[in-house]
């Protein structure tokens, strides 16, 4: 792991290390924000996968946070383009607003992997996963700066991702996927697993202020009903220098926020 953490610790667990316990732990934290997730449907689903990354409380041993995640290799246009794909994804609500300011190890952990992944195929390495919230939209959206549907652009590049998002997606889910919309429909009605309505609603004045959340909801308006869009993003050197700008400044943010912190005698900080 790249970046540390004195109170968490991380791993990526190959598939064939997961043990039983491992898997229930995983799907006990996972219930907790999904509707209809079935124990059996949870593990087959996990099976099809190449490993997870995994977030453990050091202290407790509690597991915190998971990415049940699958590399892929599928040819297009003459040449593979080499696919980073998370499957269910899961962080414990206590830890969403945490490192605030400063590094985010679970996010260290998963950006020291991509770094990897991308200077092993460095002009053909992506990031595909299918969003049932504007939350799982953002991880993209947010962090990558070629990545489609994007909520601005409709350039030559934008157009290339939207041809490997879709080379992507009919692979993964055939006729469940309509090209059309972008969305997968698993096709299990009101049974389809959905998102518990406590932990990404959606009011008036965030589609009013955030572009990119009101972007999401009018591409998949049922997105509370389990239908989920295909979304990818290009792991190109633009995301990397991109995101160690942000790495950076949230260093210079944690060490100025230290410093006023020490000038304020008698005064505790959380």
């Amino acid at each position: 792991m790249l970046f540390k953490s004195k109170k968490i610790k991380s791993k990526l667990v190959p598939l064939e290390n997961i043990s039983e316990q491992m898997i229930r732990e995983m799907h006990a934290l996972f219930i907790q924000y999904y509707e209809h997730a079935d124990y059996e449907t949870f593990k087959k689903d996990l099976s099809q996968k190449t490993g997870t990354f995994m977030w453990w409380e050091r202290e407790t041993g509690q597991l915190i946070a998971f990415i049940n995640m699958k590399i892929m290799a599928l040819p297009y246009k003459g040449r593979n383009v080499h696919v980073f794909f998370c499957g269910d994804t899961v962080c414990h609500r206590s830890y969403w607003q945490r490192n605030s300011g400063q590094i985010n190890p679970m996010a260290g952990t998963l950006f020291a992997y991509l770094v990897r992944f991308l200077l092993r195929h460095p002009f053909s390495a992506y990031w595909f996963m299918i969003s049932m919230s504007f939350r799982t939209y953002l991880v993209i959206a947010n962090n990558l700066v070629n990545y489609y549907p994007h909520y601005q652009r409709n350039d030559r590049k934008t157009q290339k991702l939207k041809e490997i998002c879709h080379l992507v997606a009919d692979h993964m889910y055939g006729d469940k996927f309509d090209p059309e919309t972008g969305l997968v429909d698993f096709g299990l009605g009101d049974k389809n697993q959905t998102i518990k309505s406590d932990v990404a609603p959606v009011t008036e004045e965030m589609l009013q202020k955030y572009p990119k959340i009101a972007f999401y909801e009018s591409l998949n308006p049922d997105n509370q009903k389990g239908i989920e869009m295909a979304c990818i993003g290009a792991l190109d050197f633009d995301a990397a220098i991109s995101y160690l700008k942000k790495f950076t400044q949230r260093i210079f943010m944690g060490a100025e926020k230290q410093k006023k912190t020490k000038r304020i005698p008698g005064r505790s900080f959380g």
